[in-house]
């Protein structure tokens, strides 16, 4: 975590000192905004659609490729996020997983899961279908 901070330093530090403060942050706010809005509906919202019951693998999914994965910081791998906490971004890498055949690697592609239905609803289920 340190070297990413370090990392983030070494790049804006000189930009700052060229341009002022001002002008760094009227140039990169709108830009952060529109980036964070981007990233939000596909690695937010749809990464959880589904969410909040069933199994942990079942409640979010992760993006096929490391297109997805670098493009996104690692948001990519969601689902792995919440089944391994501790790790970092750049940690995700050895679990993404490459597309299955016949897909574009240019069009984003989920690893969906979901958990298989019981015989018997249990009791919170069917008070929820009543």
């Amino acid at each position: 975590m340190l070297l990413n901070y370090l990392g983030i330093a070494l790049v804006y530090l000189p930009i700052l000192l060229v341009v002022g403060p001002a002008r760094l942050v009227s140039g990169m706010l709108p830009l952060l905004v529109i980036v964070s809005l981007l990233l939000w509906y596909p690695f937010a919202f749809k990464t959880h659609e589904g969410f909040s019951t069933g199994s942990p693998e079942s409640r979010s999914h992760n993006y096929y490729g490391r297109l997805m994965y670098w493009f996104s910081f690692g948001l990519s791998m969601h689902r792995t996020h919440h089944m391994r906490p501790h790790l970092g971004w750049i940690d995700l890498l050895p679990f993404v997983e490459a597309a299955p055949s016949g897909a574009s690697a240019l069009i984003p592609r989920r690893d969906i899961r979901k958990d298989r239905a019981s015989a018997v609803p249990d009791a919170q289920s069917r008070s929820q279908h009543a």
